[in-house]
């Protein structure tokens, strides 16, 4: 690291991080996850995918989807999940392909134990680009319950198809989301409290509307990449 002259950050929590591991001179700048939004066009036929998983149109959806591994957190998705469909007939969907020592059979098996495998969706396919877009707007809301991390190109993908998440205060996570207003942040590895953010957009479809609408605005502009490139000029001394 001490080869560098600027780093760049996706966040300031990161940042810090960084500092407190690592002794480098190189100027350190911070720039957002930009936009997802060039998923909706690559290669989105449009639609959604609750026929694929047997959803109803009527039934809210919580999506998770990206790599399938021990730091994301699904069990307590799970259990968080058995406690929502006690309120509301929701339904799960878990997308994504299992890595870095991920056991699938554990998964299936917590969901089963909970009594929800009924309700949720398992895909455990290397998603292609062509389904990103089908499958986020599958979503009442997309669920980022992770025990670790950083930033996530899954929290702007659902601000780019106008969905609310919900975010677990791990890494930089949080500093992407206006609590109460384009999601919900929670304390990590909290079940409960997952639980009862997720039931406070299930359980109003007009509010997971409206945040999702303000989601997708906040992508636009803050997250947008017109100023992340007016950043990154200026940091090289150079101007747009």
């Amino acid at each position: 690291y001490r080869t560098f002259e600027i780093m760049f950050f996706h966040g300031r929590a990161h940042l810090e991080r960084f500092e407190a591991l690592f002794d480098t001179p190189a100027r350190k700048v911070l720039i957002p996850h930009g936009d997802e939004g060039l998923l909706s066009r690559l290669a989105d036929p449009g639609g959604d995918l609750r026929e694929r998983y047997g959803i109803a149109a009527e039934r809210p959806v919580i999506v998770f989807f990206g790599g399938l591994r021990p730091s994301k957190g699904l069990p307590d998705l799970a259990e968080a999940f058995a406690a929502v469909r006690r309120h509301t007939d929701a339904s799960l969907v878990i997308a994504g392909h299992p890595a870095g020592g991920f056991d699938m059979a554990a998964l299936r098996r917590h969901l089963e134990d909970l009594g929800i495998d009924g309700d949720t969706a398992l895909d455990d396919r290397y998603l292609p680009i062509e389904d990103i877009g089908p499958l986020v707007r599958t979503a009442t809301v997309v669920a980022l319950p992770y025990r670790s991390g950083t930033a996530s190109g899954v929290l702007q993908a659902a601000y780019a198809f106008d969905r609310p998440v919900i975010v677990t205060d791990v890494g930089s996570l949080a500093e992407a989301v206006d609590d109460g207003e384009t999601g919900f942040v929670v304390p990590a590895g909290d079940p409960a409290a997952l639980a009862a953010a997720l039931l406070k957009v299930v359980g109003d479809p007009d509010e997971a509307a409206a945040m999702g609408s303000r989601a997708g605005r906040v992508a636009r502009e803050r997250f947008g990449w017109d100023p992340i490139a007016r950043t990154v000029l200026d940091t090289y001394g150079r101007r747009s």
